[in-house]
This record gives structure tokens, sequence and C-alpha cells, in this order.
């Protein structure tokens, strides 16, 4: 996976030989928290840096300043304009801090001082609505913040997921391109305590004295990471929308749930799905190979041979091979005249949704020798 790091902002230069700039920080999240090597790009959009081609990354994470998104500079103006058509392209991004409110504000919402002042140490913000990327799943997140403005008004088809009495909007989403979040996952609690400690007098006595006792608390950073990675790797709304999905398939994805954290039965599925596909070559030709992709890249996954690869992804791959498998026996409204050519649609449908998981599994099978399933070791093979 390839992130994009629009940075707004660079760390004081006294601070940065203990805790490095911004993008070292994401950098070091959001590595501990993947499963396989990250590549990162790099923007200075204050200096007006952005990318050739917005594909260039998989996504991208606009990172906090120390500005306001609602000052008259060029270089903020042009990066809500880039907000604005990274929201039109439904591009994955994720917005942290400013960030955060940067987005609110280019697309219609508000973004002010807030009356309630600083929010600085760590805050607790409850969850309250739990989405597909949140895993692992948290009533609440406790994040370091350091910030003096707050989104007071959402844009259009915004949903908030994360409160506080302090922060309101703590975080939301856009349709299934856009995150954001006011806390920072990236900072470490030394670096808080510079901030606060540099502060002080702007801070007040309060506020300060809160901030510096705070950072006893534990955080989410790493958790929070993994979210982050999860929801670039989702699929997005407009693949989703593409077909509609196939009747009993909320049945499965349910049940798949209950099979993901189940290796023994996994397994078993993973034979069953083996058994299956070596009568019904001919009747799913025209998705049989990605099938077998998605098969194979299960038996990984389930081995613990790979996993680069999203948990809603691998949600969506059990439940069409579940679907697949045994539909009379696990999906209450199956219609039972239905045949192999729905098994294709559930397969087409799928495929859909995890395209870019699939490609990228097959890369993983090219490149790793000791990984590639030969011809002769191949389950699925056929002479």
């Amino acid at each position: 996976m390839k992130i994009g790091i629009l940075q707004a902002d660079s760390v004081l230069e006294q601070f940065q030989p203990d805790h490095g700039d911004y993008p070292e920080m994401f950098q070091r999240i959001l590595s501990a928290a993947a499963s396989a090597p990250l590549e990162f790009s790099i923007y200075n959009v204050e200096a007006g840096e952005y990318p050739a081609d917005m594909d260039e990354c998989d996504g991208y994470v606009i990172t906090g300043s120390r500005r306001s998104v609602y000052e008259d500079d060029a270089w903020i103006k042009q990066l809500a304009d880039y907000v604005v058509a990274l929201h039109k392209a439904q591009k994955k991004t994720v917005g942290i801090c400013f960030g955060h409110q940067m987005m609110a504000l280019a697309l219609g919402g508000k973004t002010e001082a807030a009356s309630v002042g600083w929010g600085v140490g760590v805050q607790h913000f409850k969850v309250t609505d739990q989405q597909a990327f949140m895993e692992p799943a948290l009533d609440e997140i406790c994040l370091i913040c350091s910030h003096k403005d707050q989104v007071t008004q959402l844009p259009e088809g915004a949903e908030v997921f994360a409160v506080s009495d302090y922060c309101p909007v703590a975080g939301f989403t856009v349709g299934n391109h856009f995150l954001a979040f006011q806390g920072h996952p990236e900072f470490v609690k030394g670096y808080s305590r510079d901030l606060m400690d540099m502060r002080e007098e702007i801070l007040g006595a309060e506020t300060y004295q809160q901030g510096v006792a705070s950072l006893q608390d534990s955080t989410d950073e790493l958790a929070v990471a993994k979210w982050m990675l999860n929801f670039i790797a989702e699929a997005s709304q407009e693949d989703a929308a593409q077909v509609e999905a196939p009747r009993g398939f909320a049945g499965a994805r349910q049940k798949a749930g209950e099979l993901l954290n189940n290796r023994g039965q996994l397994s078993e599925l993973l034979q069953k799905a083996i058994d299956k596909s070596k009568h019904q070559r001919t009747a799913l030709a025209e998705v049989w190979d990605e099938l077998m992709a998605m098969i194979r890249m299960l038996r990984a996954w389930v081995k613990g041979d790979y996993r680069d690869v999203s948990s809603q992804a691998m949600l969506l791959v059990v439940t069409a091979v579940l679907y697949f498998v045994t539909p009379l026996d696990v999906i209450p409204d199956f219609i039972v005249a239905l045949g192999f050519v729905d098994d294709a649609a559930i397969v087409a449908y799928v495929l859909g949704l995890v395209k870019s998981e699939i490609d990228k599994f097959k890369q993983w099978e090219l490149q790793s020798s000791t990984n590639v399933i030969r011809p002769e070791d191949n389950p699925f093979h056929k002479d």
C-alpha cells in the first residue's frame, strides 16, 4: 500500500532532534500498525507540492498544522481546492486535526476557534457509530490532542462517529472515502509535553496542568492507525454500488464474520470450496481464475503466510467462498431455483469490491518465490 502524506506544517526545529518531523511521525505509527511494509510519498503542500497524478497513491493523509484552515493564505486555499478534488474523485483520504478541520471547511462545513478553548494532552472520545474499518473495535478512543479550533458545522453527507463533551465532532466520515480525526495518532507523549511547555502561558495554568496530568492516561494511537489503514484499503462506495448485492449476501456475510476468527472452521470451509470447485470449472469459467485467487488468498491468510489485506476484504472473501460452498445450509433467503450462474454472480460482485486486494495478492504470489503455489502443489490445478 502506498500512502501520500500531504504535509501542512513542520515540527519546530528545536523539537525535531527528539521527535522528527510530521511525515516521520506518520510513517512510524502507520508502519507499526501495518501487517506488511508500506510505501510513502511526501508532498509539502505549504510549498505547493502535490501529486502529479492523484492515483500515485492508494490514499492520502492530511497532517495537522499550527495554522487555522480559515486563514487567507494561498497555500491553504489551494489545499482546500485539492480536498474538494479528492472528494469528487472519492479518493481515500484521512484528515488529522488541521486535516480534519480542512475536510469539513472545504466541503461546506464550518471550523472556528472553540469557545471551550484549547484541547491538549490525552483526550477521551466516545465511539458512537461502529463501522467496518474499526478493527480492533473500541467503544472509546484516547488520543493526544493539541488544538484551539474545532469543527462546529458538518458538511453535507458527513457522519460523526466520535464525540466528547469538549469536542462534539471528534471524528467523522464522508461516504466511504473521507475519514477525519481531531486527535493525533502520530503524536507521542514527549512531543505533547514539549508543546504544552512551550505554550504554558497561552494555555493558562488550569489547562496546562490538566493537560500534563492527562499524559498518565493510556492512548489508542496504534488501534487508530490500524483503522486508518483498514479504511484506506476498503473498497469504495462507487465500486460497491456498481452491482447490487445478491440476495442472501447479508446473511452470508454475517455468518462469515463468525467464521473469520475460527481457524478450524475456515480450514473446513476451504476444503469444501476446493472439493466443489473441482466439479464446477465449466459452469464458473468466466470467474474461475478470480475465484481460485480468492480461495488461495484465504488459504494463505489462514496459514499466516499472507496478512497484507484489510479485515473488511477478508470478510468479503470469506462471504463469497461461504456463499459458493453452502448457500442452502447458511443463507435463509436463498432461492433454491438459482444455480451456478449465481455462484458466478457472487464472485463477480465480491471481486468488484476487493479487486485491488486480489491483484495485490497475485503480485505477492509472483514476487515471493517461497510463497508461489507451483502447479504441482496447487490444489486447484487441473492436468
